[in-house]
């Protein structure tokens, strides 16, 4: 299994010590062990001139207050201190050794965890049932013991859903079910983290990241359980409250039927993004690029638009009642009779496409000069 021996490659990777492991430990030694030698090598030689009648470093000036016992009790002191040094070597030594064994042993015990999780969700039989839950419920717990296996969590579990060809049923298997409910709450958390990466940059404009692509491949999956509601497309794996992913690039991504509501995604790159029948009412939308994307049938209602562009995008019975659409980008959408503008905000540098703004606002389209 391809995923499996990625995941033991990035096990073994974690158990190599560090190339600088001992590096600081052995300057530090080094250091203490040189200067106490250099120290004591000082006062044999100066015992050794001092009985020739010779002395160094103007020990002359007190010369005849020293006595040789005195010159010997300093080299003494000093090999002492090389002593007492080469003892804190050893000690320091020992406690990162400690601690590096202490990773080794904490990395072995999530690898054999993660290998006995893959094994049993791997079994496909019936009478496995619970042996399958078993091992989703302890990916969810390695995510938190363990966040740097969360990618190859997600990518372990995505892989599972994507293994069980489902369609728009509402009748999941169990498994199945328990694998996208863990999984959808570990998507968000990474999209978010980058969007943390982001958070104080000066100029998040020209610093938009990507999320690691397990992500896109995740959220694909998920998108799969949308189920056409009342009036549009509901997913109950995509809820995300408080979702904040703020200056990212998520082109292409697919959150079919997602529950955004009150979502921060400002200046979010969402070109030709898959958001049929998404709920991003009220959200922070400010300078969104939607270009081309799939909105047929969201909710944009009260939605802060301003300087967003949804040039291209398909707004098929798409809500914008109440929008925020100052500044706004709309020209060469997609619309049809289904799709509302009732009391939706725009000013003079909202761009629509000839005859828009006449018919969903009844005022001429103002001259731009361009």
């Amino acid at each position: 299994m391809k995923l499996f021996k990625a995941l033991k490659h990035h096990i073994e990777k974690t158990r190599r010590p560090p190339k600088w492991q001992w590096f600081d430990v052995w300057v530090l030694g080094g250091a203490i062990i040189g200067l106490g030698i250099a120290f004591g090598v000082f006062c044999l030689v100066q015992l050794v001139l001092f009985r020739n009648g010779a002395v160094l470093l103007n020990i002359h000036r007190v010369a005849k207050d020293i006595k040789p016992s005195d010159i010997l009790t300093m080299t003494a002191t000093a090999l002492g201190g090389v002593a007492i040094g080469g003892v804190a070597v050893m000690q320091l030594r020992k406690h990162k050794y400690e601690e590096y064994q202490a990773k080794l042993d904490e990395g072995t015990k999530t690898g054999e965890r993660l290998s006995k999780a893959i094994e049993h969700l791997g079994l496909s039989k019936e009478e496995n049932l619970h042996t399958r839950l078993g091992a989703i419920y302890e990916f969810k717990n390695l995510a938190e013991d363990s966040p740097r296996n969360k990618e190859n969590i997600v990518e372990i579990l995505t892989a599972f859903i994507k293994s069980y060809q489902h369609g728009a049923e509402k009748n999941v298997p169990q498994d199945i079910r328990a694998a996208a409910r863990v999984l959808s709450p570990m998507v968000k958390e990474l999209i978010e983290d980058t969007a943390r990466r982001v958070e104080n940059a000066t100029k998040k404009s020209a610093f938009r990241l990507r999320p690691p692509q397990c992500v896109f491949d995740a959220t694909e999956a998920l998108s799969g359980f949308a189920v056409m509601g009342k009036d549009r497309w509901e997913n109950e794996f995509l809820v995300w409250e408080k979702f904040k992913a703020d200056w990212l690039d998520l082109d292409d991504i697919l959150l079919k039927g997602a529950d955004l509501f009150m979502a921060h995604l400002q200046g979010v790159q969402l070109s030709r993004a898959h958001l049929e029948g998404v709920w991003l009412n009220g959200a922070q939308l400010e300078g969104v690029w939607f270009t081309a994307a799939h909105l047929e049938g969201a909710n944009l209602g009260s939605a802060r638009l301003e300087g967003a562009s949804l040039g291209g995008a398909y707004l098929e019975g798409t809500i914008l009642g109440g929008a925020y659409l100052q500044g706004a980008e709309l020209r060469r959408i997609s619309v049809d009779d289904m799709t509302t503008f009732d009391e939706a905000h725009i000013d003079d540098n909202t761009r629509f496409s000839p005859g828009m703004r006449m018919k969903y606002f009844g005022v001429e389209e103002p001259e731009h000069g361009d």
